[in-house]
């Protein structure tokens, strides 16, 4: 990566303006332009109190090498626990399964209840009914959960993905995380020989009352699922020579931690040391990272 490039990325992780770094240098804002787009370099003291501001080695600032724990994830990882959670917090499937259980109870009180004792009808039919609700609010919970759990990877071989699934590999990839506690054997991964550049995009669009899930404090408290039904596409379009790939970035951006969002710019600096060049053509990083509202 350019020394330019690291000085960008750098100050936009700090929230600073060209102007804010200029004031600190004691140089002018057309001097920070130039070292950005590569038409001056600073000098070896500016290069030095640089890196104290970015808080960073020269070495790095200067070759853009960071660290990146990998794999690295961006978004969430379900887990075991995880998944346990949503379902069973999920008001679909607690609808789904106090429906069937009470629809049951209801049909056979009224059909055999000279027959059977009250006891007898909870000692035996709850449990069934318990069962039958609990596969039906399975399938139902398979038809959206890949929304309810985004992420992907950035590893040492390449990106990993979680692409289109199946409704069948939908329920497998349920079963995975129930029994093995991981669905990491249904990503797809992305070589970085593949890649030949990338775009950050954001489609902004309007959204109605009808759009969110009904949840008690839905709109100051949203659920990462109502993210995903009601809020615009913000992703990084990969194109490689056969297809686009889209990685989501809203499940950072819409948690409203902005600290979550520089994670960006240490993504944007390792890729762009692997020669894959990001675009940003509306400067959606830039304006997040300045707490602009993109909604």
């Amino acid at each position: 990566m350019k020394l330019g490039e690291g000085i960008r990325l750098n100050r936009l992780k700090l929230n600073l303006t060209q102007d804010d770094l200029a004031d600190q240098l004691f140089v002018s804002r057309q001097t920070i332009s130039k070292w950005e787009q590569g038409n001056t370099y600073p000098d070896l003291s500016n290069l030095i109190r640089l890196a104290e501001i970015f808080e960073v080695s020269i070495d790095e600032l200067v070759t853009g090498d960071k660290f990146i724990k990998k794999p690295f994830v961006i978004g969430i990882k379900p887990n075991r626990k995880i998944f346990l959670k949503k379902f069973f917090c999920n008001q679909f499937v607690f609808l789904t399964m106090s429906s069937t259980m009470f629809l049951a109870l209801g049909i056979w009180s009224i059909f055999f209840n000279n027959s059977v004792t009250l006891e007898s009808t909870f000692a035996y039919r709850v449990p069934i009914n318990i069962t039958v609700g609990l596969l039906l609010s399975f399938a139902i919970f398979a038809l959206y959960s890949s929304k309810i759990y985004p992420y992907w990877m950035i590893a040492d071989e390449g990106i990993y993905y979680m692409g289109p699934l199946t409704y069948q590999q939908s329920w497998k990839r349920n079963l995975s995380l129930l029994f093995h506690d991981t669905d990491e054997s249904f990503l797809s991964v992305i070589p970085y020989h593949d890649i030949e550049s990338g775009i950050i995009t954001y489609e902004p669009r309007a959204y109605q009352d009808k759009d969110i899930i009904a949840i008690p404090q839905a709109y100051n408290n949203p659920t990462v699922a109502m993210y995903y039904i009601m809020q615009a596409p913000l992703y990084i379009a990969l194109k490689t020579k056969d297809t686009v790939i889209n990685l989501d970035l809203k499940i950072d951006y819409y948690r409203g931690d902005q600290a979550l969002f520089h994670y960006n710019i240490e993504i944007l600096r390792y890729l762009n040391n692997r020669n894959i060049k990001i675009s940003d053509p509306d400067n959606i990083i830039e304006r997040v990272l300045s707490g602009e509202d993109l909604s």
